[in-house]
């Protein structure tokens, strides 16, 4: 990471605009240590948010690792336009995983992460056409 170490940024909590927008900068570049300074100081926020919202300890927990499992995916493609706006985005991904209905999500059924690029399914015309 420019200017500071990951683990100096580890030891001393991102508390101003530059140091989050190195974090993210370096999330972006790809570093895993990056990550685990954004999970260790995101974490316990995202934590306490599910739980107030769930009121249920097991459903938090689940939900926490989709909310910074998104959160990491999304910070990786580029797409925090504004690093001082790190808490927030963090928490709209958060509140997007609470509105889908829990009965829907599924324990079992563990998705690619972050994939570089999905090979697009095609379908012959023909198929397309039938009534």
């Amino acid at each position: 990471m420019p200017g500071k170490s990951s683990r100096e940024l580890l030891i001393f909590p991102v508390e101003h605009a530059q140091q989050e927008e190195q974090l993210v900068l370096a999330i972006a570049s790809g570093d895993p240590e990056a990550e685990q300074i954004f999970v260790l100081q995101y974490l316990p926020k995202v934590r306490a948010m599910l739980l107030a919202r769930t009121r249920d300890p097991e459903v938090a927990a689940d939900l926490q690792q989709d909310v910074m499992i998104e959160a990491i995916c999304a910070l990786r493609r580029g797409q925090l336009r504004d690093a001082a706006k790190l808490s927030a985005f963090v928490r709209g991904i958060a509140g997007n995983i609470l509105k889908v209905p829990l009965a829907s999500q599924s324990r079992w059924n563990i998705p690619t992460i972050c994939p570089i690029s999905r090979p697009r399914q095609t379908q012959s015309r023909s198929n397309n056409n039938k009534i």
